[in-house]
C-alpha cells in the first residue's frame, strides 16, 4: 500500500511539473511571437540636410522598400532601402540649378549612384527609453560602406499598426568617402578645394517611419 501511495505522488507530481513546464513553453513561445510589418511607402520618408559657409540645402530621399519586424511591442530589426536615382533637393526650385545640383549629387565623387543605386539603413537592435521613444542601434550603407549608427526614435506599434520618427541623426559624410570633385577637369582644382571645405562634415537625416502588419 505504501508503495503504491508513493507511485501516485511520483505520478502526481510528475503531470504537474509537465503541465507547469508546457504553460510556461507556450507562455514563453506567445511572448516570443515575431510580427512582420511593411513599410507604406507613400507615407515614409528620409529627409537630409546639410550646412554650408553660404546656408545649406535639403532634400529627401526615395524609400524602395522596407521591411520591418516586431517583438513584444518592439522593434526586433528592420531593414530600410533608399533609391538613390531619385534623390531630390527641396531646397532649390525646380529648373536647370536644380537639376545641375542632383546631378553633382549623383556624381562618383559624391554618391556615385551608377555604381550604388541603392543605400540601406538597417535596424538590428532597439531598447526602450520610456513610453513613447526607444534607442535605435543598426547600420548605414551608402556608396557600400556600412558603417554603425544609432539613434533615438519616438512612437511605436499600435493594434498592427506603427509610425516613428527620428530627427537630425548625424551622419559623417568622411566615412562614406563623399565630398565634391568637379566633373569638369577644367576647374581649378584650388576652386574645387575651397568648395569641398564650405560644406559640413557631417549631415543628417530626419527618418519618419510608418508600416502596417504583413497580412499572410
Amino acid at each position: 500500500m505504501k508503495k503504491l501511495f508513493i507511485l501516485l505522488l511520483f505520478t502526481t507530481s510528475f503531470i504537474s511539473i509537465s503541465a507547469i513546464s508546457a504553460y510556461d513553453k507556450n507562455t514563453s513561445e506567445d511572448n516570443l511571437k515575431v510580427n512582420e510589418y511593411t513599410l507604406d511607402l507613400k507615407n515614409s520618408k528620409i529627409m537630409w540636410n546639410i550646412k554650408t559657409s553660404r546656408g545649406g540645402n535639403n532634400g529627401e530621399l526615395l524609400i524602395k522598400s522596407g521591411v520591418m519586424l516586431e517583438e513584444n511591442s518592439l522593434v526586433k530589426s528592420a531593414t530600410i532601402e533608399m533609391d538613390m536615382t531619385a534623390i531630390q533637393i527641396r531646397s532649390i526650385p525646380p529648373g536647370v540649378v536644380n537639376m545641375k545640383a542632383v546631378t553633382i549629387l549623383n556624381t562618383e565623387s559624391f554618391f556615385d549612384v551608377a555604381r550604388f543605386p541603392t543605400a540601406k539603413l538597417e535596424i538590428n537592435r532597439a531598447t526602450k527609453k520610456s513610453d513613447n521613444s526607444f534607442e535605435v542601434n543598426g547600420f548605414l550603407t551608402i556608396k557600400g560602406k556600412r558603417n554603425p549608427i544609432r539613434f533615438l526614435m519616438e512612437g511605436g506599434f499600435n493594434n498592427g499598426h506603427f509610425e516613428g520618427s527620428s530627427k537630425n541623426i548625424i551622419v559623417n559624410r568622411n566615412l562614406y568617402n563623399i565630398k565634391y570633385v568637379s566633373s569638369d577637369g577644367n576647374i581649378d582644382k584650388e576652386l574645387d578645394t575651397k568648395i569641398e571645405d564650405a560644406i559640413d562634415q557631417s549631415f543628417t537625416i530626419d527618418v519618419f517611419v510608418v508600416a502596417d502588419m504583413s497580412i499572410n
